[in-house]
């Protein structure tokens, strides 16, 4: 005997569990997707050659591995840093004013910058972008390190100042 009502029940009871049974590998699909992009931007950030930090209310709250061992500072003890006072203090207002800008209008002309870290000078070419960091406004700032270049560059100035006066008195 075949019970019809009892056949639909059975396809709808079928039907439900092959919907579950869909949502379930999509959701597990879906979680291994993200976690397949959480690690290349993992990858990515922590192995990439510059400086990439993320400020709010002159706060590191973030700072890849480079940034680490450039500055040579711990993770936490970075975070607890107000990231003003690395700045040389020659070139604090006009970065204060360049971050302020960026604020308001979302424009941050790139720069160059002095910082100071453990009583050493280093030279950094930075550009920053606003943000939205966990819910809230913040900056995304891309900094090389250009000590190096600033070093050569310098002894290459005195160089040319020495062979200009050589010249002179000759």
């Amino acid at each position: 005997v075949f019970d019809k009502d009892l056949d639909f029940a059975f396809e709808d009871e079928l039907s439900a569990f092959s919907t579950m049974v869909s949502s379930i590998l999509d959701a597990r699909n879906k979680s291994e997707a993200l976690r397949q992009s959480e690690l290349k931007y993992k990858t990515l950030v922590n192995n990439a050659h510059d400086l990439i930090i993320v400020t709010r209310n002159n706060q590191i709250i973030f700072a890849n591995n480079r940034t680490l061992e450039f500055s040579g500072l711990s993770l936490n003890e970075i975070k607890q840093t107000d990231y003003v006072e690395l700045i040389h203090p020659d070139d604090r207002l006009i970065t204060i004013e360049a971050y302020d800008e960026l604020r308001k209008s979302g424009m941050f002309k790139s720069r160059q910058l002095r910082i100071v870290i453990k009583n050493q000078v280093k030279w950094l070419s930075i550009s920053a972008i606003a943000i939205e960091w966990e819910g809230q406004a913040a900056n995304l700032t891309f900094a090389t390190d250009i000590t190096e270049q600033k070093l050569k560059d310098d002894e290459l100035n005195q160089e040319l100042q020495m062979r200009s006066l050589l010249y002179q008195l000759s």
